[in-house]
């Protein structure tokens, strides 16, 4: 735990952090908000925590960490609790419980915000439903039940993945079962029959209302599902959960190659695992190995039903492949479940037998948290997200020092926000929850500003200038009165967003409107000469001007169009 907080106090937000942020500043809490359409997603409880921390935290780093770090330590704590209930109170629990700990494959949906308050939830229900499964399926099903469908809203209300929750406790369930396959199948059937009907209704529910409020686009080809599906589980989750890939490459967004020495070694370790743990533990692994493909599988078609329209690459992503981890730490407990002792129960000799020191486990344990220290020192520097770091404290510290600076709303870095969020990806979304309150693109008196790729506020540079064309022997230009007066361009201008720059004078205070390209803006004039910034956009050869007053004078002397660009940080 302490592990994590380190890792995660030296990163920041990136990409839809951001954007989660944005669209909680300033809102209430309402249906609409909570059960918002998010790219396919639907996850309230997403974005209640997010409408939390944009109040608590206001782009605080340091206040958003603790909570996703706590209840990680809830998730640890759940996870021992699993282990000692399978494996008993042995060395042998240690093992799954550094799994679960260490595994680097679980590394980028905690270092990335809006990922760890979706991944971080769901990953307690999982523990949550397996822990009640464990307390209460055999002799209490109906408080089993409610618990399991209780963790199941849990998950639901922050992922998708929730639907896993019936997959994992009924894999455990027909792990732990005796007797042969359609023994076990009618046993766990009709022993948690309260179980499978509410999460079979819970689920039915969920499907419906993802479908009314977020439906899932249609996926790509089979041969392009078969490639994401191999990515997912042979280059990506089988690698990750043996600790590896080690030293991936990097090709952004996430997307992590690994070196296929790692891919040969972690695949041709899990088929060596799988035949010796069969052949030495017999119906017991073999049925562990079941339930773990059954979740793999289930995991897939989710992973399927909503990003095959991303490409095959998107199977490398980590993140898809996390939601693994604790099906895996299952299946690490399972084959390490101690066989009956000859010890009577309860005595002293079979508390003997089981807390008896054993140098194995602590080797695994030991090799396991190794071969993920070397990924995790590989991947971590990939997580921290420094430019994003270095860019808003720029920003910030620059709108702490002039407060009043009105800013051009521009693009920011593709490794903030990547081009896949169209018109959002702008300094406006990136710096909504700061608490400096930063004005974006309204009509300015001093001329507009705006922040450069590294996060330095410079002025604006007017690119590809087109000027209003001048008048001849009239020293006030462009007349305003309440009947709109026409300022026509040099040439048409295209309908990129541009910046529209204007120099009057004006015999006294007042008000005008300014119209360009169909949309009107009021704008405050100062007596005496002056200038006004206006951020517009559309196809225009020309711009109304209309003064508000009855009397007064107001001439617009110049006026130029360009594309705003930031000038070079001095």
């Amino acid at each position: 735990m302490l592990s994590r907080w380190v890792m995660l106090g030296r990163a920041f937000y990136t990409q839809d952090d951001y954007l989660m942020l944005a669209r909680s500043v300033d809102r209430p809490i309402t249906f609409s908000f909570l059960f918002q359409n998010y790219s396919g997603h639907l996850f309230p409880g997403g974005f209640l925590w997010a409408w939390m921390d944009a109040r608590w935290a206001r782009m605080d780093w340091e206040r958003s960490v603790p909570p996703v770090v706590l209840m990680w330590g809830f998730a640890c704590v759940l996870a021992w609790l699993v282990g000692t209930r399978l494996v008993g109170p042995t060395w042998a629990r240690i093992v799954p419980m550094v799994v679960f700990c260490a595994s680097p494959i679980s590394l980028w949906s905690i270092q990335w915000w809006a990922v760890a308050i979706q991944f971080v939830p769901v990953t307690c229900a999982f523990l949550l439903a397996v822990l009640a499964h464990l307390r209460w399926g055999s002799d209490r099903p109906r408080l089993a039940s409610a618990c399991v469908g209780l963790a199941m809203l849990l998950a639901l209300a922050f992922q998708e993945r929730g639907l896993l929750v019936p997959v994992i406790v009924g894999a455990l369930a027909l792990a732990l079962a005796s007797g042969s396959p359609s023994e076990r199948v009618r046993t766990v059937l009709r022993r948690n029959l309260p179980t499978w009907t509410l999460t079979a209704t819970l689920g039915l529910a969920y499907l419906l209302i993802h479908r009314a409020l977020a439906p899932i686009e249609p996926g790509d080809a089979p041969t392009s599902n078969l490639s994401l599906l191999g990515n997912v589980v042979f280059r990506n989750a089988l690698p990750g959960l043996w600790g590896g890939p080690w030293v991936p490459r990097f090709l952004g967004h996430g997307v992590s190659v690994p070196p296929v020495l790692a891919v040969v070694l972690t695949n041709a370790a899990t088929l060596a695992l799988v035949a010796w743990s069969i052949r030495h533990r017999g119906r017991d692994a073999t049925w562990a190995w079941i339930g773990f493909g059954l979740v793999l599988l289930a995991n897939a078609v989710l992973l399927l039903g909503g990003r095959t329209q991303l490409g095959a690459i998107f199977g490398l992503i980590p993140r898809y492949a996390a939601d693994l981890l604790v099906p895996a730490t299952v299946l690490v407990a399972l084959l390490l479940r101690p066989r009956a002792t000859t010890a009577a129960p309860g005595t002293r000799a079979e508390q003997r037998t089981l807390r008896r020191p054993s140098p194995l486990p602590l080797l695994i344990a030991t090799a396991y948290a190794l071969s993920s220290a070397v990924t995790t020192a590989a991947v971590l520097p990939e997580t921290l997200n420094r430019l994003d770091r270095s860019w808003v404290g720029k920003a910030r510290a620059a709108l702490q020092a002039d407060p009043n600076v009105v800013l051009y709303d521009g693009a920011v870095p593709g490794a903030m926000m990547v081009v896949w969020f169209g018109d959002d990806a702008r300094a406006s979304t990136v710096l909504a929850a700061v608490p400096e309150h930063p004005v974006f693109d309204i009509p300015s008196s001093r001329p507009y500003r705006m922040i450069d790729s590294s996060g330095h506020v410079v002025d604006v540079t007017l690119v590809e200038p087109v000027k209003a064309v001048p008048v001849k022997r009239d020293v006030c230009g462009y007349h305003a009165t309440q009947t709109p007066v026409r300022v026509p361009l040099e040439s048409p201008v295209g309908g990129e967003a541009r910046v529209l720059r204007l120099g009057y004078y004006s015999g006294g205070q007042g008000y005008a409107t300014v119209t360009y390209a169909g949309r009107a803006q009021q704008v405050a004039v100062a007596e005496g000469a002056g200038s006004l910034d206006l951020a517009v956009s559309g196809a225009a050869d020309g711009f109304d001007v209309r003064l508000e007053a009855a009397s007064g004078t107001l001439c617009v002397v110049s006026a130029v169009v360009g594309l705003p660009y930031p000038a070079r940080h001095s």
